[in-house]
């Protein structure tokens, strides 16, 4: 095939082919056993993808585990496509490269190399389209046509800590619980993520999902953190000391929550917890005069309870 065209079949000195520092998104190699056996039963049946270097050489692309097979079974030349149309820091080079990886049947990428690759990628197009949604296509479609939601939720595995990506690292924290932890609130992310950090053994999303509601509720526990008996023993105590700096709007939606939490903590067998939402919740309706007495076992504060959770 003519060379004046932008891809053709070769085939090159394996020495002339080299390997670009950190372009590769696969970081291990994995066991080449059964390709090497492969490719010596039946040849090398897909050329590898290279490009050139600008100094009379070439950088690979794609085929990284087929160029190794073949240099340790001692092949000295190599089939390839060389590809002119782009060079090797372009985000089509990249997108080659990743594609390669993400077919099927090839060993799968681990979930923080994937995140990197289309991150990559992304920071070069990314000046070119307006909005989020146009940048992660783009970077789909050269990823080999995945979609922009696949790219989207990969990349934003890169907005945990250092310690929680470790922990996906090490298969200690699946890639959901991962994407769940990013999606808690902004205030509570750093204790979320510490928790789960000091955590020993797997966690599942459930578990992280547990650790993020027990930090809201510490949180909302500081802001009511007498119990009704309390405030009952101390009737001095008025809605505007209790509620001086909060809207009555923030203060329904603290009795809302731990109404909700009750019947949750009630449903999952841990009556202590149960009873502390409860007393919380009758505490914030008599000290914002919405019941009489902040008992929760009156029928008074059960009709107000059925109006919250209803």
């Amino acid at each position: 095939m003519s060379k004046t065209q932008a891809a053709f079949v070769s085939s090159l000195p394996c020495d002339q082919i080299q390997i670009r520092e950190g372009f590769n998104p696969r970081k291990e190699l994995g066991d080449l056993t059964e390709l090497k056996a492969s490719i010596k039963a039946q040849g090398l049946i897909n050329p590898v993808a290279v490009c050139a270097d600008g100094a009379g050489g070439y950088f690979l692309v794609a085929g990284a585990r087929r160029l190794a097979a073949c240099m340790q079974l001692g092949h000295t030349d190599l089939m390839v496509t060389i590809h002119t149309e782009f060079d090797i820091d372009s985000p089509e080079a990249k997108g080659m490269a990743l594609a390669e990886n993400l077919e099927g049947g090839r060993q799968n990428l681990s979930d923080m190399d994937l995140a990197n690759a289309y991150l990559s990628i992304y920071n070069q197009v990314k000046d070119q389209y307006k909005d989020e949604k146009s940048r992660n296509t783009a970077v789909g479609k050269l990823a080999g046509g995945v979609s922009f939601k696949a790219v989207e939720h990969s990349r934003k595995l890169l907005d945990a800590p250092a310690s929680i990506q470790d922990k996906l690292s090490k298969g200690e924290l699946s890639k959901a619980a991962v994407t769940t932890l990013v999606s808690v609130p902004e205030e509570i992310k750093d204790r979320v993520a510490q928790r789960v950090s000091d955590t020993e053994g797997s966690l599942t999303e459930a578990d992280v999902k547990r650790v993020a509601k027990t930090i809201q509720q510490e949180d909302r526990a500081q802001v009511v953190d007498l119990e009704a008996d309390d405030l009952e023993e101390d009737s001095t105590l008025t809605s505007k000391d209790l509620f001086v700096w909060q809207s009555k709007t923030e203060v329904k939606l603290f009795i809302k929550q731990f109404c909700i939490d009750a019947l949750e903590w009630k449903k999952d067998g841990d009556k202590e917890k149960e009873i502390f939402c409860l007393g919380a919740a009758a505490a914030l309706m008599w000290a914002s005069g919405r019941i009489d007495q902040p008992q929760y076992e009156s029928r008074e504060f059960r009709d107000c309870f059925k109006t919250f959770v209803a």
